[in-house]
């Protein structure tokens, strides 16, 4: 029969095998964060982002207030423009199906000129998941909203048209991608882009 322990033994051994693990673990948790932190240093900051206020398909308000504190994306249809909308509608949809359960990233598509049934018929036609965000932006407010979101991604558009773009945005309403629909692989480069951001966070939040 095997002689038991001391609890001093005991106490000694465990302290030593967290040691051992804190050598292995730490330094491979510094490099991990160190490597993500850099990826995010690697994305654009192309300004910020504009103040707005509207309500989405649902009634709920949505404005940079209301976003603030969350990675999202927002884009921008123009229904005078059935090409651009087709093709723009069609990578958000694509986007929120590859997202499927996860609700960290939210995407938020503004709706030129259009009513708001039409843009709660477009939700449930596309089956829009409650990540996705639809805004009906009355003519009023169209040209107003498109040249404030021109004037914010001037740095990182260039030459690309304001209502035709993907915007990502970061936690802290800083604009950090700029993408045209019409990019191959635009939806991979997006979620590749705001997984980075998103697991910034998450270490940042980690104890």
């Amino acid at each position: 029969m095997r002689p038991s322990r001391s609890p001093l033994s005991q106490i000694i051994g465990a302290t030593i095998l967290l040691l051992v693990a804190g050598v292995i673990f730490i330094p491979a948790f510094l490099y991990w964060n160190g490597s993500i932190q850099r990826s995010v240093a690697a994305l654009p900051r192309c300004g910020d982002v504009p103040q707005f206020e509207f309500s989405d398909q649902t009634g709920q308000p949505i404005g940079a207030k209301e976003l603030s504190g969350t990675v999202w994306v927002a884009g921008f249809l123009d229904a005078t423009k059935p090409d651009d909308t087709e093709l723009l509608g069609s990578k958000f949809a694509e986007l929120d199906q590859d997202l499927r359960g996860a609700k960290a990233l939210t995407l938020v598509l503004f709706f030129i000129g259009t009513e708001q049934k039409s843009v709660q018929e477009y939700a449930r036609r596309h089956e829009a998941s409650d990540r996705w965000r639809l805004v009906s932006v009355p003519e009023r407010d169209s040209s107003a909203l498109l040249q404030t979101w021109s004037s914010a991604t001037a740095e990182c558009r260039h030459d690309l048209r304001p209502d035709n773009l993907f915007v990502l945005v970061d936690q802290k309403g800083v604009i950090r991608g700029v993408y045209t629909a019409a990019e191959p692989e635009v939806v991979q480069k997006i979620l590749t882009d705001a997984g980075t951001l998103l697991r910034a966070m998450a270490s940042k939040s980690a104890p």
